[in-house]
């Protein structure tokens, strides 16, 4: 047993721990956190705090004892107040009285009405990685302890390992529902790297630029399709280097195939450009109903 945790303290991270892993949501683990916490510590408020991506701001995600979308109309600058310096620093922090605390920005209290008298906050970490800030305000009761600080301490943890988990979770869910929606498109949707590689070919793409002597494959180089669909690879080719797109234009596999296409650049967080993607669709006379 932790030395500085009593049983009132672990009765709490036991309840915590029982349940925040298996929500879903990183909304719904801040929530319940938040909210659990603040009442089982008998505090005035609590907010929990998210790094945007950043990197630069947190972001309030949740708040007890005050409207969130309060307290969503203020930056949170990394470095800056007792909730940025937390972020930046990795550290757990009591501050006792903010009146002798030079982090304190008594700003937010004069705009929200809020009294701030003193803080338990405490990184939310997942190993070295920092993904936000658990704040605790005014014990209504006595004052905040060590046992109170370390507890958040823990928690922060456990809370960063939920948030990581909800994460991986919503994004394996969209990347499956884009999986699914991809290969059953209507139009035709082929994506090329910067390496000119063909990472992503849907079904419908394969099926209108397939001939009797050309498949197209996921790992197959432009310079393949090049041999067989001259004005596509060049139009990919052509993306990547400029940015700019291509609209509506028609190419042709003599005489057995017409094709509109249009090619796009992808763009990384950063807009560097990551690859191409052609939109394919069989224009032939007749092809809807061949295709039926």
């Amino acid at each position: 047993m932790n030395p500085m945790l009593g049983l009132f303290h672990y009765q709490i991270l036991c309840e915590v721990l029982e349940r925040v892993h298996l929500l879903k949501t990183q909304d719904e683990i801040a929530a319940f956190v938040l909210e659990k916490v603040s009442q089982a510590l008998n505090s005035e408020g609590g907010t929990i705090f998210l790094i945007e991506p950043d990197g630069q701001f947190l972001t309030p995600r949740a708040a007890y004892g005050a409207p969130i979308e309060a307290l969503q109309k203020f930056k949170f600058p990394m470095g800056q107040g007792v909730v940025g310096w937390v972020a930046k620093s990795r550290e757990p922090v009591y501050v006792e009285d903010v009146r002798k605390d030079p982090r304190f920005f008594d700003s937010i209290d004069a705009q929200t009405g809020f009294s701030t008298s003193s803080i338990v906050a405490a990184p939310i970490l997942f190993g070295a990685k920092v993904e936000g800030v658990l704040e605790f305000l005014n014990k209504k009761e006595g004052k905040f302890n060590e046992a109170d600080l370390e507890l958040i301490a823990i928690l922060g943890r456990e809370v960063g390992a939920a948030i990581e988990k909800a994460v991986l979770d919503e994004a394996a869910q969209k990347a499956t529902t884009l999986e699914w929606a991809f290969s059953h498109l209507g139009a035709g949707v082929v994506i090329a790297d910067p390496h000119h590689r063909v990472i992503m070919a849907n079904p419908r793409a394969k099926e209108i630029l397939g001939t009797p002597t050309f498949a197209i494959s996921e790992g197959d180089r432009l310079d393949k399709l090049e041999n067989a669909w001259p004005d596509l690879a060049y139009s990919a080719k052509k993306v990547m280097e400029t940015s700019l797109p291509i609209r509506r234009q028609q190419t042709s596999f003599y005489p057995q195939r017409i094709v509109g296409f249009s090619c796009v650049p992808l763009t990384d967080h950063e807009g560097t450009v990551a690859g191409a993607a052609l939109l394919l669709q069989d224009i032939t006379p007749n092809a809807s109903s061949r295709n039926n």
